[in-house]
Order: structure tokens, then sequence, then C-alpha cells
């Protein structure tokens, strides 16, 4: 076969066919790579169609998706991942920065330091939260920004990987939560301002967590505080804070005027006062030098008044950019200007309890000194040192006391002690002597009818009662005589260190001024007594020696001049009177009748002292004329006798007696009684008794009255005691009364003894009243008869 085609094709038949089979193999490996182009060129325009769709799908996602984003609540903003670069903002985070373009806050907010509030969150601390969050895929947090307007929002947001437009990135979303904020942080600090309150804590801390409600509300605004000062008319800036620190530095207080700055002006209006730019405004004229340390551009101030009115203190908002309050800033002022009063009046009530019971204490010991102060030629010093012990305590200025003379209408200084450069000083006396003095109605007139009342340096009185030298305003407190205000005697004047003295302290030295008056008023009293000792002694004299005449008289109209013992055979009568006073109402009578009767009496006044003497006097002079002129008949006598003495009685006077008419021979007695007490009747076998019998009205009360008599018989060893109601009315010193029951026992005790009845009744009586002082005049008169049984 080789051989065949070597003869066919010659001998270079292989080489022609390998070059053939190559071109066979080219021609199938063109046509394979034109086929495979074909479909490459098909497939890439199948991708290319492909992509071109999905480039419109992308760009219409994305639209939709910025869309979307646009008209969402929240604030998105989206970063790339790999660098801090801001591809989109919706709506809601343009307008809340004040921008138009993403470019513009990109450019204008986010990348700018500057344009970040220093605290609490920096541009630095925001890229830090980016950083964190793409590491850990998503991180939440609260935030604070910067509006448009500079003021700080609050906002809940959260920074999360994310691919948007087909990109890596992280998309920043925030919810607005300012308002829930800014109420939550604005309770906490209203919460613990009350519980501060309410714990009494102390008031600067109270009013430094309430200066931080302004803070919160407006972002770089500051509040503060100042208290009024009332004594020096100030007001008086406190806080801890580097703001408040630095005004203290520049401006301890504010004059309470017109025009010292927005806060006093406030205070002088007690209206709201606010200065929209401090640097043209009026009333912080002189004051522009704090905006060099403080720089704030506007100031509001809001007065702090307490329930009745009085101004406690001011509180004024300090801006960075020059403003106006609106209803919100307003209604946060009130707010805290509600509680800051609650606060600063609470501290007021505490401190004016412990100074009230600081100053009860006091008063309490100056009323004891000035009570106990010696009268005389001392009492001025004392009283110096007493006004020195007020001066302390009350941290005043100078305090002087006047006094009108007893015999003159014009007052003059006679105390005064001040506290200059830290020390007590007196007044002395020739510093008095170059005082003029001031004329009672003259003063009276200024000081009006208050209990006291300030004088000012144009009042015609103020240049004479000015105890110090500065031209400040003068309190004067009037002392009167008594609660009509009858006779001004002196007036305690006050002058504060600073301007007015706190009306607090003012109720004490209206108090103290009381007990002032009333050491005067002893003082004069003591003087006036003293002037008149020796006429009062003399008088004295004079009317104890006419008593003692007086005494002497009356005693010497009853028998035996109050001590009388007349005997008989077998009889013994005794008596004996002792009046409670110098001259007395009770009387006792010893009359000898015919045919051996003698009548017998024993009365009681119904008045003590001289009165009832000159009554009693009267009673037996006619009981000695009507028992002779008829014959002893007890009932006329007691008849015309009580005639006798209704007529011309127009003090109503009466007596009562006891009338008894007694036959020595046969012991027969004859008694009346006229509202006297019953006789007592001592006998051997019955003991002491009662006689009780008919009694009739006391004489001198009713005019026409007819008496009648009892009969009895006194036996041998019986006696009948005749007594006033000094004897059964006698006190002991508990109190108790002799009483009858007592009288009854010491009747008893003198029937079974032999000694005098008289004498044993008095005993008796001596130890049941002891020292006890006499009360009424006591009579006793004993019928004693003696012999031999019946």
């Amino acid at each position: 076969m080789i051989e065949q085609l070597d003869m066919i094709l010659g001998n270079d038949w292989p080489y022609t066919a390998i070059a053939f089979v190559v071109v066979v193999l080219l021609i199938a490996m063109l046509l394979v790579y034109r086929r495979e182009r074909r479909g490459q060129a098909y497939a890439f325009e199948k991708l290319a169609f492909s992509k071109t769709q999905l480039a419109r799908q992308l760009h219409s996602s994305a639209s939709d998706t910025r869309a979307m984003l646009d008209q969402a609540s929240l604030v998105v903003m989206v970063f790339d991942r790999d660098a801090i670069t801001l591809r989109f903002a919706n709506r809601q985070a343009l307008e809340l920065f004040g921008c138009r373009t993403v470019s513009e806050l990109s450019e204008m907010v986010l990348m700018r330091p500057d344009a970040w509030q220093p605290e609490p969150f920096t541009l630095i601390d925001f890229e830090n939260w980016i950083l964190r969050a793409r590491i850990a895929g998503a991180e939440p947090r609260e935030w604070l920004f910067t509006d448009a307007q500079g003021n700080g929002v609050w906002v809940e947001g959260t920074i999360g990987n994310t691919v948007f437009e087909g990109r890596a990135a992280q998309i920043l979303t925030a919810t607005n939560i300012h308002s829930f904020k800014i109420a939550r942080s604005a309770d906490q600090l209203r919460t613990r301002s009350l519980v501060g309150i309410n714990n009494d804590l102390a008031i600067e801390q109270v009013l430094e967590s309430l200066s931080k409600l302004i803070s919160v509300r407006c972002m770089g605004a500051v509040g503060q505080f100042s208290l009024y000062d009332e004594q020096r008319g100030v007001l008086v800036n406190v806080g801890t804070s580097s703001f408040a620190m630095t005004l203290k530095e520049c401006l301890p207080s504010v004059p309470a005027t017109y025009g010292a700055t927005s806060i006093g002006t406030a205070a002088h209006t007690k209206e709201r006062v606010v200065c929209e730019s401090v640097g043209s405004d009026h009333r912080w004229q002189g004051y522009t030098h704090l905006l060099m340390k403080l720089p704030f551009s506007s100031a509001w101030s809001e007065p702090v008044i307490g329930q009745n009115g009085r101004l406690l203190g001011v509180f004024t908002v300090f801006t960075p950019r020059p403003q106006r309050p609106d209803a919100e800033y307003i209604d946060t002022l009130s707010s805290i200007v509600s509680m800051a009063g609650l606060a600063i009046e609470r501290k007021t009530w505490r401190e004016s309890l412990e100074s009230a019971a600081s100053s009860e204490a006091f008063i309490r010991r100056l009323g004891v000194e000035i009570v106990n102060l010696p009268t005389g030629h001392t009492f001025v010093a004392g009283l110096t040192m007493l006004l020195q012990k007020v001066l302390h305590q009350y941290e005043l200025g100078v305090v002087s006391l006047w006094e009108r003379a007893v015999d003159k209408d014009d007052l003059l200084p006679i105390a005064q002690v001040s506290q200059s450069a830290g020390q007590l000083a007196s007044a002395s006396q020739t510093e008095f002597e170059g005082r003029h003095a001031v004329d009672s109605d003259t003063l009276r007139s200024s000081l009006g009818q208050g209990p006291y009342q300030y004088l000012m340096p144009d009042e015609s009185v103020y240049q004479a009662l000015n105890p110090g030298t500065d031209p400040k305003p003068v309190l004067a407190l009037p002392l009167y005589s008594d609660a009509d205000k009858n006779e001004l005697i002196g007036v305690l004047v006050v002058q504060s260190q600073f301007f007015y003295v706190p009306q607090g302290i003012i109720e004490h030295l209206v108090v103290i001024g009381t007990i002032v008056r009333t050491a005067l008023l002893n003082n004069r009293l003591v003087k006036t007594l003293s002037t008149t000792a020796d006429l009062e002694k003399q008088q004295r004299h004079k009317l104890e020696s006419e008593l003692a005449v007086a005494r002497s008289i009356q005693m010497s109209m009853v028998p035996g001049a109050g001590t009388f013992s007349e005997c008989y055979k077998d009889w013994t009568i005794e008596a004996w009177l002792q009046p409670a006073k110098a001259v007395g109402g009770d009387l006792y009578e010893f009359i000898r009748l015919q045919n051996g009767k003698v009548l017998l009496a024993v009365g009681d006044v119904s008045d003590k002292g001289a009165p009832a003497a000159l009554f009693m006097a009267r009673t037996v002079s006619l009981l000695n004329y009507l028992a002779r002129t008829h014959s002893g008949d007890l009932s006329t006598i007691a008849q015309l006798l009580n005639d006798e003495l209704c007529r011309a009685n127009d003090a109503c006077m009466f007596v009562t007696l006891c009338l008894a008419r007694l036959d020595i021979g046969t012991g027969d007695i004859s008694w009346l009684n006229a509202g006297h007490s019953a006789p007592m009747h001592l006998g051997p076998s019955t003991g002491a008794l009662y006689w009780e019998g008919d009694s009739g009205p006391p004489l001198g009360l009713y005019e026409d009255v007819t008496y009648s008599s009892n009969r009895a018989t006194l036996f041998p060893q019986e006696t009948l005691v005749i007594y006033s109601d000094g004897v059964t009315e006698a006190f002991n010193p508990q109190s108790e009364e002799f009483g009858d029951e007592r009288l009854l026992q010491a009747g008893n005790s003198v029937s079974m003894s032999s000694g005098a009845p008289i004498l044993l009744l008095k005993e008796s009586l001596a130890r049941f009243t002891g020292p006890a002082k006499q009360s009424d005049d006591i009579t006793i008169m004993t019928i004693q008869h003696h012999g031999v049984g019946r």
C-alpha cells in the first residue's frame, strides 16, 4: 500500500498528508473560534442589557429610598463606611441643622469642630461613636446636637452598618426626644429641689439646683439668684458655679434701686425686667465691665416675692445671644421663682423660729434683769448695761433711751450704746449735755399711733433723735404710761448697722420697749415715793395715833375696855372683846337694873373697821338709854332700838344682838335673839347645847318689827355663853373654820372643868387658829352660876 502511494504520490506524500491535516485542523479551529466569539458577543450584549436594566432599577430604588427617608419622622444621615463622609441626610436632618443641602450640612456643621457645643458632646465624640458602631455593627446612644438657632436638641439615635445605593455605609437614625429629655431633667431637678427644701438643705444648694433648670431649657443660658438683704437694701449674689463665682467677684451685691442693672430694677419695681441687649440697655450702664469677664448678651430678671408681698430676691437669666423670652421661657421662669420663693420663705421661717426661740429666752432673761434693776442713782448705769446686751443680741448700730421727767414736758436722753468698729461703746453724760431736749407733743405727733415709726433725715425731730452721725433712718419706739397712750414717758431709739432694721427684730424690740417702759415707770414710781415718803410717814403716824385714840374711845364704851369681870354671890359674869382691826363692830354690855337684875348684851355690826365702830357706838348709846328708861323690857328695848337704827340708815348697816335679863337672886333669865348666834348652855349633866328659841331679824334692817323673848333658868353649876360669829368663823392656817361643832366640843370640855369658862374657851380657840391672822372681831361673854345643886 505504501509502495503504491509512493508510486502514485511520489516520495513526499507523507508531508503532504500532514500539511493537509494541519490545514483541516486550522479550519476547524477557526470555525470553533468564530462560534465562540459569536456566543461571547451575544452574552456581552445580553449582559449589557441586564446591566442597563439593573442600573435603571437601582436608580429607581435609590430614589424611592431617599423619598421614603425624607418622609420619615426620624432624623436620618448616611455616611461612607470607610471614611466619615456624609452621603445623605433627610429633610428632618437638614431642617434640624438649618441647612439646604447635604454638602452644606457636611461642611458647615458636621466637619467643623467650632459648630459643636463644648459640652457634653464634641465632634471628636461623634467620630468615636461612628467608629465604635463600625466595629460593633450597631450602637444606640442619646446625643445632644445644636440646632440652627444654637439651641441644644436631644435625640435618641442608633448608628449601624448598612449598604446604601450599592455601597458600604453607616446610617444614623435618631428620634427627637428633646421635649421628653428636658421635661425629665427638669422634673428631676424640681424633685431634687423640693426634696432639698423639705429636708432643710442649705438654701445655696437648693437655689443651685433651681438655677440649672434654665440651663436645661436654654443651651448656654445661666441662671443666677440674688437674695435680698433688707437691712442693707441690697441684693447679694449667691451660687457656687463658675459663672456665679465670677459674678460675685466682680459684683458682690446690687443696690435694690432702679437703674442698678436689671437685677436692682426688678427688685425696685417688683416686676419682670427684660434686657434684650445688655450692651445698649440703660439699666446696665456702668456695669458693662462685666461683659469682659462674663460673656452674655441679654439678661432677664424676675423678682421673687413672698406670700405677704415682701421682696425675697431676684432670679436672673443670662443668655449668650440677644433674645427675648418666649411663653415657654416665662413658664419656666415662673416655676423656678415660685419654688425659690418657697425655699427662701421656708428658710426665713426656720430662721425666724430659731431667732424667735433665742430672742424669747433672751427677752425673758432681760425682763428678769430689768425687773430686778436697782432704782435710784444706779438705775441708769444698770439700764445702759442691759441696752448693751440688746445691741449685741440683735447686731444693731446704736440704741439710745430718752425719758420725760415727771415735772417736765421735754424728753432728754438718759442712756446710749453703739457699735463702733466692732466695739461696744456707751455715751457719757458730757455727750448727753450737748443734746437738745425734744418736746413731747412734737415728738408724739411725729411718731403717730403705731408701736414704732421710722424717722427720715428730712423730718423735724430726726436731727435731735439721731443717735449717730450717719444719715440713716432712725427707728423710734414710743413708750407710753398706759395702754390708752395717755402720757408719753419715753422713746427707745434704734439705728441699724446697715440701713433698715429687719421686721422680725422690730417685733422683738417692741416687746423689749414694753419691758423698758415698765422699768421707767417703776423708777418714776420710786422717785415719786421717795419724794413723798416723809409726808406719808407723817400722815401714817398721825393716822395711827388717831386710830389708837379711836380704839381707846371705842373700847371705853364697853365695860372693862374689852376685858370685863363682875362677881356676885354665886355668880361670875365675864366678857372679852378682840377687834380684828384697830377699831371694830363687835360689842358687849353689862347694865345693872333694879330689883337685883342685870341686862346683858352681845352684838355684831354688819361691817368692820371705822364704819362698824361708829354704828357700834350708836348702838351702845341707844341701848344704855333704852335699858334704863324701860326697866329691862327686852321686847320693847329691841323694838325701839331697831326703829332708831333704821332711821337715817342710808348705808343699810345693821347689828345682830343677843339680849339677856338675869335675876341674880333666882337664876331666872329672859333672852331675846335679833339675828345673832344662838347662846350655848353648859351643864354638868347635859353638857354643851345651843338655846335656839325664837329669833327675829337683825336690828336696823326693817322698821316696825316685833321681837319676842325666851325664858329659862340657870341653875347652880351651869354656865351660859353668849358670843359673836367671829368665834365660829375663825380660821386656822389650813383655812379650816372653827365652826359650831368645835365650839360644842370646847363647851363640853369647859363643862367638865373647874377652870374659868372664858379662859378655857379662849385657849381652845387660840390652839385652833394658831398663827393664822384674825379675820373678824371676836366677843365672848360667860354667865357662870356657882353654888350647890338645885
